[in-house]
């Protein structure tokens, strides 16, 4: 069954957004987009997804907003040379256009990066209650879908 779950809540200074959708598929197939510093707690993440979807094609996006607007934001100089002189040596080499090659850059990798301190246990915890009501809400939104499928099914068969 497809399913969609969201949930935003704050903690602190800042926004925590949780979105889960899935596709009908035998198989579970989790694909994830998180911050940074929750990189560390992937596993967890999958293990808790997982046992509470079973199964399907599930894009899960945990994204963290500062209310503050105080994100700290680096460029890494010396990974950004290094693409673009890689990358302006093969636009030459191919005679390709290089209008947009800075901005293909910045999207690449690790060559912008956000301030990512390691989360501690604490903001966790509020995490992975964000989680259980962003899973709550994709239960419900299956139990529908197939409250639905079961009368449609039962006024075809009759």
């Amino acid at each position: 069954m497809t399913g969609y779950g969201r949930e935003t809540q704050t903690y602190g200074d800042k926004t925590i957004n949780i979105e889960i959708r899935s596709l009908n598929s035998k198989y579970s197939d989790l694909r994830l987009k998180i911050p940074q510093n929750y990189k560390e707690k992937e596993h967890e993440i999958r293990r808790v997804v997982t046992e509470k979807t079973f199964r399907g094609k599930i894009d899960m996006l945990i994204e963290t907003t500062s209310l503050q607007g105080d994100e700290e934001y680096g460029l890494n100089k010396a990974l950004f040379r290094k693409y673009f002189e890689e990358l302006n040596s093969l636009t030459e080499e191919l005679g390709a256009p290089r209008e947009e090659l800075t901005a293909a850059i910045l999207r690449l990798p690790n060559v912008v990066a956000t301030d990512s301190k390691s989360i501690d246990e604490k903001e966790w915890k509020f995490v992975l209650s964000v989680l259980d009501a962003a899973l709550e809400k994709f239960y419900q939104f299956r139990l529908a879908e197939g409250s639905v499928l079961e009368e449609d099914l039962k006024t075809r068969t009759q």
